[in-house]
């Protein structure tokens, strides 16, 4: 009777021992099962966060892009009557800028005020490229206080190679320019070497006031002088910079594919239950992602460096266009008035010349599409955005 009383109590710690062992490891499956899969949605996450961020800053450097084209896109070729430049060549003034009755000694204050608008636009991205960088940094700490390791460490460091965009060091040159008005007149010109202080003097002096048009003429009849005043190889620099705007890297820019691994060791915390009675302990594990980011109507940037602003569609292309019209209108009205033929035949020259070189800029701006304005435009219906893609080991 106590043999099978003892066989009994036996089996029963027998059963009860494999009951709770198998529960035991039923709960260590169930565990390490759980944490393979929070491991691979932090990785998830952890990637498509840092694609989404990426998405983001070249969706926002571009804008700036953008920005920066249009407000250089204002910048005049300082030939005596305003002319559009479109170009980065020659930045000087914007569409009447500098205003000032009489000779205004002040020079570069229409470059100086759109070089400082596009100083604050490249600081903008500047900003926005440290921010980048600062996110990736921020996105690895957290996962490395969530006790995950990372293998390589993967925070890049050169983030216009990581975004695969580079900048254009084709440079800016913001010229001098000079303001004028003479009998309703306005003149904004850059200053020559034989284009005395005399004449100018006189134009803003007691000429403008009493209507004597004597310098005006002394101006205009002698060929070399007029052929010098709209030459292009006269403009004085006021400053340069040594870039623009930010194009695309043809190297780099396809490459946005983020990929991630992320490791996780054993630790005190992570020990299974029965860890010694059974010999056992949690492997290390490994969860991999991969996330990347697409625009599927273009990059947004300009493919090469060049000068090209592009011509925007906004208003202030026909402000351009009206201010100048009005400007040579005014001049044609006012060279008949007081020379009748010869003034006629000089304002048909200047109109035409100032026709023909504005069709010539506008042109070269309106059908090269490669610049940032025509970039962006081409593009921004897309927008970058991110999502989650194959990680692809072999080519890790």
């Amino acid at each position: 009777m106590r043999n099978n009383r003892g066989q009994t109590l036996y089996y029963f710690l027998i059963f009860t021992m494999i009951v709770v062992l198998s529960w035991a490891m039923m709960l260590n499956i169930a565990k390490l099962i759980r944490d393979r899969m929070v491991m691979q949605n932090e990785a998830d996450n952890a990637v498509l966060n840092l694609a989404t961020h990426k998405a983001r800053t070249m969706n926002f450097v571009a804008s700036m892009n953008y920005l920066i084209g249009t407000v250089l896109s204002l910048g005049m070729e300082p030939n005596w009557v305003q002319i559009p430049y479109y170009s980065t060549e020659k930045v000087g003034s914007y569409v009447y800028g500098d205003l000032g009755n009489g000779f205004d000694q002040k020079k570069g204050d229409g470059a100086g005020m759109l070089k400082d608008i596009v100083n604050g636009l490249q600081k903008a991205q500047d900003v926005a490229l440290y921010n980048e960088e600062a996110y990736n940094l921020f996105v690895w700490i957290e996962l490395a206080e969530k006790g995950y390791y990372m293998d390589p460490l993967g925070i890049p460091t050169d983030m216009e190679k990581y975004l695969g965009i580079k900048r254009n060091t084709k440079g800016i040159t913001y010229i001098y320019t000079y303001s004028t008005t003479v009998k309703g007149i306005r003149i904004v010109y850059n200053p020559l070497p034989n284009f005395g202080q005399y004449e100018m003097d006189e134009m803003s002096g007691e000429s403008n006031s009493q209507g004597d048009w004597g310098t005006v003429k002394k101006i205009l009849s002698p060929i070399t002088t007029v052929g010098k005043l709209i030459g292009r190889g006269s403009t004085v620099e006021y400053k340069h910079d040594d870039y623009s705007w930010y194009v695309a890297d043809k190297d780099n820019i396809s490459n946005q594919k983020i990929r991630m691994t992320i490791i996780k060791l054993a630790s005190d915390s992570d020990r299974p239950l029965f860890a010694k009675l059974l010999g056992i302990s949690y492997p290390i594990m490994v969860a991999n992602s991969a996330a990347a980011i697409y625009n599927t109507k273009g990059t947004m940037f300009p493919s090469k460096e060049g000068t090209n602003t592009g011509v925007t569609d906004a208003p202030l292309f026909y402000l351009n266009t009206g201010a100048e019209s009005a400007q040579v209108a005014m001049l044609t009205a006012k060279l008949i008035n007081v020379f009748e033929k010869p003034g006629a035949i000089a304002s048909l020259a200047i109109g035409g010349y100032v026709t023909a070189r504005t069709a010539l800029n506008w042109a070269r701006a309106y059908y090269d599409k490669d610049n940032p304005i025509d970039a962006y435009d081409a593009a921004k219906k897309g927008g970058w955005a991110a999502h989650l893609v194959p990680y692809d080991v072999e080519k890790q």
